[in-house]
This record gives structure tokens, sequence and C-alpha cells, in this order.
């Protein structure tokens, strides 16, 4: 059912009242809701400011991130619709250095477009997309072409590599002068330099990199990156993106003129994966029933409607996306959280929800973890053990139920337990404030960095230790650091005898902790599933211990500080 134009002025004025109580609850200063219809009326309501306390407007640009990947796809399909590339062929037709490292066969474009090409994520260094691409060949795919959804940066820094090569241009000058300006997008920038850096809203960061953020902890100024390739380089205004939105909801059209050909459009949202990112849940959204990948976006129904949604997440932004067709309504929040917290998209699907079902969400959205949470179990209140004595941590917790929120009790001091975007909690215990905590389901335990918290009532378990010399991963133990913006840092436990490397947060830290599984000498992957290509490898060891380890190209060294 479309949105009525009635709706643009009122429901979201509460929304905005309740979006302006975030900063100080969120890991944000501010942001700004956009909303428009298929005739381009269009609101504009911001909250809080940027990190430096500068006033946010319609035309203040934000680093939208991933976004941008929208429009490489749309330059790829225009390629292809022109017949000068093939979705079938290979990228390495168009760029003949390109080698992926693969016992597979090499992927297609439609593979890269997808995300089901098999290739890493990316570590994001070093900061050239072309860099980055050539360091593919000293990788390795995990999985067929087609066959398993990954997202992958590389696969559409390849693709920006192509388009340039094709356009006979840089990939951001095409997008400037055929998607950015037809469609009149002109506050922000198609490629993302220190000159426009005054002009963009200051993103923000946890003040401390070492441990999760969680609400009562300070923020700092986010560092500013630079970045041309077309996996997310793209600075836009809320104005900006309803600009786009309206093109989105009038199959290509805007002013009266046929900015995005319909044949493009539709190629990009009607060759799809067979599947694709998964949404937020647990702030008042409504459930998404299917999710599939086309060209740069995400082909979703959602509450019944069909909708193209996107994310992005860079350093000291987060955004996102959401075009619901069905409704005739476009919604995008830019914020100025760091791009691990999916504060965008949380607040874009709430705003959604409100308005088109025309009341607001019941679902609360501070990050109090309680028992009206997504994630809650009651086998997570009780008692619980560790058999672990040398590891961070209390040897025993109690978690308790009160007032319908989750508290932590341990060594005399009782604590809050927060929720956030994933899996993993966070408490402000002062002895538990390293590691995430997190619940198995299945197993009826907690687990925060090495330890593993059991009822009470469980047979005791005794835990190798990593402390015991003859333990194969016992110099592998410690902090690594790099001064990479994306994932500054991370630790290295061993929990029930294995290796797991466990992010405090970072834009491209890996979410959840992860398992390390031993696949050769002073190599791992990173995670269980044999279908994923991250790796981590040891390059240089000094007295049993890694000096320097390697995460999908990123050097990390070792820290003598915990």
């Amino acid at each position: 059912m479309p949105v009525s134009a009635l709706a643009l002025h009122s429901l979201p004025d509460a929304l905005i009242r309740r979006y302006a109580e975030l900063p100080g609850q969120w890991p944000l200063t501010g942001g700004i809701l956009g909303i428009v219809t298929a005739d381009g009326a269009a609101r504009h309501l911001t909250f809080g400011q940027d990190f430096d306390g500068r006033e946010i407007t319609s035309r203040t640009p934000f680093l939208i991130g991933s976004i941008s990947k929208f429009f490489t796809g749309l330059m790829i399909a225009g390629l292809i619709e022109e017949g000068r590339c093939d979705p079938e062929r290979p990228a390495s037709a168009i760029l003949p250095w390109l080698k992926i490292g693969s016992d597979h066969a090499e992927p297609a474009l439609r593979h890269l477009l997808h995300h089901t090409a098999g290739l890493v994520k990316g570590a994001d260094d070093p900061p050239d997309e072309l860099a980055q691409c050539w360091s593919l060949r000293d990788s390795r795919t995990a999985s067929p072409p087609g066959s398993f959804f990954h997202y992958s940066n590389l696969g559409y820094n390849i693709l920006g590599l192509a388009v340039s090569r094709l356009a006979g241009r840089h990939a951001t000058d095409h997008a400037l002068a055929t998607l950015l300006a037809p469609l009149g997008m002109v506050d922000g920038a198609a490629r993302l330099e220190s000159a426009i850096r005054s002009r963009v809203a200051t993103g923000s960061q946890p003040a401390r990199e070492d441990i999760p953020w969680r609400p009562g902890l300070a923020l700092a100024a986010a560092p500013w990156v630079e970045a041309e390739g077309g996996d997310g380089s793209i600075a836009a205004s809320s104005r900006d993106m309803t600009r786009l939105m309206t093109a989105l909801l009038n199959d290509g059209r805007i002013d009266g003129a046929q900015v995005i050909p319909e044949t493009v459009l539709h190629r990009t949202v009607t060759d799809l994966a067979h599947e694709g990112e998964a949404g937020v849940e647990g702030f008042g959204g409504l459930a998404i029933s299917e999710s599939r990948y086309g060209y740069g976006i995400n082909v979703e129904t959602t509450g019944g409607q069909r909708c193209l949604t996107h994310g992005g997440g860079m350093v000291g932004h987060s955004s996102f996306m959401l075009v619901d067709r069905t409704a005739g309504l476009g919604i995008v929040v830019l914020t100025n959280a760091n791009g691990c917290y999916a504060a965008g998209e949380t607040l874009a699907r709430h705003a959604h929800a409100a308005l088109v079902t025309g009341a607001i969400p019941d679902a609360r959205l501070d990050l109090a973890f309680g028992k009206d949470c997504r994630l809650y179990e009651p086998a997570m209140t009780g008692r619980f053990v560790s058999q672990r004595c040398d590891d961070p941590g209390p040897g025993t917790i109690e978690i308790a139920m009160e007032e319908g929120r989750l508290t932590l009790r341990a060594d005399g001091a009782t604590a809050n337990i927060w929720r956030g975007w994933s899996t993993r909690l966070t408490t402000d215990h002062p002895a538990m404030e390293r590691f995430h905590l997190c619940f198995d389901s299945q197993a009826r335990h907690w687990s925060f960095g090495g330890r593993i918290y059991r009822p009470d009532d469980a047979a005791a378990i005794v835990e190798a230790t990593p402390d015991n010399p003859g333990h194969p991963h016992a110099g592998l133990a410690g902090r690594y650091r790099s001064y990479s913006p994306w994932c500054p840092t991370f630790r290295i436990v061993v929990r029930r005898g294995k290796p797991w490397l466990i992010s405090p947060g970072g834009v491209e830290g890996p979410d959840p902790d992860m398992e390390l599984v031993p696949i050769g000498e002073g190599l791992f992957r990173i995670g269980a599933d044999p279908r994923l290509p991250e790796r981590l490898r040891i390059a240089d060891t000094c007295d049993g211990r890694p000096v320097t380890v390697y995460r999908d190209g990123c050097r990390y060294s070792r820290m003598s500080l915990d």
C-alpha cells in the first residue's frame, strides 16, 4: 500500500524525538533521517550534531560506504547492456593482470556482483584498490564460484577497476558523469579525498579500541580515510540520497528525465544471487522473509513489501538506504557511528516499520539487555562457574533478572549487561570489559575470552591451558595491533584447547568470536566453516612467540600490552 504524503508530516516528527535521545546511549553523536515518496516529496530530520559539534543539515555529506556498490553495479549493468562486457566472462578478460589464487574455476563478473566468487571480505590494507586486488594472487578461495554467498569488498574493487578499463576513465569519474551529476547528487563527491574532508560530517569511533564499546564509554573523532575503489568511495548528503531514491521509485526517472535506463535498473534488481545479506533484528523493523543480492543491492521481501536495501559502514560513519517499491517510499539514515555498528540500518528499518504500519514500533531502542530482547533465553540466568584460573575474568558469575533486565554479579560487584547489533553482549563489570560476553544456546554456557562459564551443577571440565609449554598454541595467545583504522586490534585466546581470534570492534573486525582452524604450517582459517577464505598467517616468530602475523594481507605485530 502506498504511503501517503500525510505520513511525512506526522510520524517523522515523533520518530526524530526518539532518535534525539540516542546520542550517549548509542556510539554516535548525531545523524539525519531522510524520507521521500515517489512524487519527490521529501523530509529531512536531524538529531544531534557531528563529532565536532557542527550542525547537520540536509546538505551535509556523510560517507555512505558500501551503498556505493550499487553505483558500481549500475555502471557494470550499463556496460553489459551496451555489449561492452559479458557477465559470464571472468574479470581477467578485462584485466589481464588479475590472478586469483584458487583450486576452483575462475569466477565470472556475475559471481563478483553477487558476492559468490569465494573471495575474502577484505581488510582494506593496503588502501589502494589496485594493490588490494593484486594481492589476491597470494590468497586462496575455498568454495566453487556461485556456491557460497560471502560478502567481499575486493570483488567490488575488481569491478571498479573493470569499469575504469572499459570506460576509459576512472570509475569514480564515470560514476560522477553518468550517475551522480544526472541524478542531481551535488553535495558530496564520487571519491573520498582530503580536499572534501572539511565539508563532511565528522565521524566518531570508540575512544578505547582495545575493548568492546558499551554505553557509558567515551567516543573520539574518527580518522579520515581516502578511498576511490568500487567497494565504497562516495560521500552523499540526505538530499543527494533522496534524489537517488526518487529515481529508484520511478523506474530510473527524475525531473522528467530517464537518468538510469530502465533496462539497466531492471538488470541490477532481477539478476539475483541465491541469497543476500541478513538484516538487523530486535529493534522494531518488519520481518524479512527473503533477501537476495543483485548488482550492489539487496532485493528483499520485508513485511510483505518489495524493498531494495543496502548499508554502508565506514570508519566513523554508519548509513543505510531502504527503498520500498511497494509502498512508494524511500528512507535513508546517515549517522556518524563507526561502521561496525548497524546504527543506520536499525533506524532505517525502524522508521520504515512506522511509516508502513502507521504506528511507531513498541520495541525499545536502548541497549539494555532484557527479557524482551530477541536473543534472550531463560537458560542465560543462574550461577555459572569457570574451571580456568589463568585467563582474565572471575571464576564464578551470577546472571539474574532484575526488573526485566539482566545483571551480572561477580567478585562482590553487580553490573549491567548490554546488547549490541550482533549476537555478542557486553557488561560494565570492571573485571569483564576486555571481551564480549557470548551465550551458546546449545551448550547452555557463557564464554568470555578463553573462559567457559558452565552452570554450577554441570560436571566439572578441566580446560586445556595455553600456559602449558606443551600446548600447540602456547605462544599464539596475546594481543595484536595494526595502525589500520579498519580493524586496529584483536586478541587470540585459547578456548577449549583451540585458538580463537576475538576482535573488540572495527569496521572490518571479525564478528562474532572466530575459531582459528590450523590448515598448514603457521596458517589458520578464520572461522569453522570450511568455505570461508579468510586466513591468519604467522610471518615471524621469536622465542616461540609470533612477532608479526597477517590477517588477509594486513600486517599485525604482537604487543606486550594486554
